[in-house]
């Protein structure tokens, strides 16, 4: 199940509600333009890539993050399979300047507190201010208020995470979405199905090479 996109700024500050199953655009992928630092995990020639599209604001890749994505870095991504990078989508708004202010940061800590936001989600994405709210949490790890309120304000990260999305808006439908080496992956957001897809494409490089 993904959040379906309808225009890049919701009229409201929480997701829509309308799901789907993913669909299939094209069956080749490009990776995104974008000038911002890759965000990584796992080794950085690994045979399979693993490319997430979330938006903060999505409650299905929230759910990716807490109930998925561990284990999949234990199974894969610690035992040098797989290399996930993870990539802004931001579905509103109140994603778009989360993101710039996450991204502000040095990758390492992108990713920390990307992860925080995500498991933190229902604290603060229906508070009555979210963006306050989330803003409260980050502080608590490490980001500045200073630092906040300027990089919400940054047209420059904001411009490349704008880039991001648009060089991909139109092969994605929703959020989540997911790529294995360049192709669109269609299956179920289970830990079996996504274990099965991987392990095909882990195979399939070791037949090539």
């Amino acid at each position: 199940m993904k959040i379906i996109l309808s225009a890049f700024f919701l009229l409201c500050l929480i997701p829509s509600q309308a799901y789907a199953k993913p669909t299939a655009k094209k069956n080749e992928h490009k990776h995104a333009t974008s000038k911002l630092e890759e965000a990584f995990i796992g080794k950085k020639n690994a045979p399979v890539v693993l490319t997430e599209y979330t938006s903060i604001t999505c409650g299905h890749c929230a759910d990716f993050h807490e109930k998925v994505l561990p284990e999949l870095k234990k199974r894969f991504v610690d035992t040098g399979v797989l290399k996930i990078v993870s990539e802004d989508f931001p579905l509103d708004g109140v994603a778009l300047k989360l993101a710039a202010a996450i991204r502000s940061c040095c990758m390492e800590q992108y990713l920390e507190l990307r992860a925080v936001l995500f498991k933190k989600q229902n604290d603060w994405i229906f508070a009555k201010k979210p963006l306050e709210a989330a803003k409260n949490i980050l502080m608590l790890h490490g980001l500045s208020y200073g630092q906040f309120d300027e990089a919400i304000k940054n047209k420059t990260i904001k411009g490349a995470i704008m880039s991001t999305y648009a060089s991909v808006e139109k092969d994605i439908d929703g959020t989540p979405a997911f790529f294995i080496n360049g192709k669109e992956y269609k299956g179920d957001y289970t830990l079996k199905a996504f274990s099965a897809a991987i392990e095909k494409a882990h195979e399939n490089v070791k037949k090539q090479a």
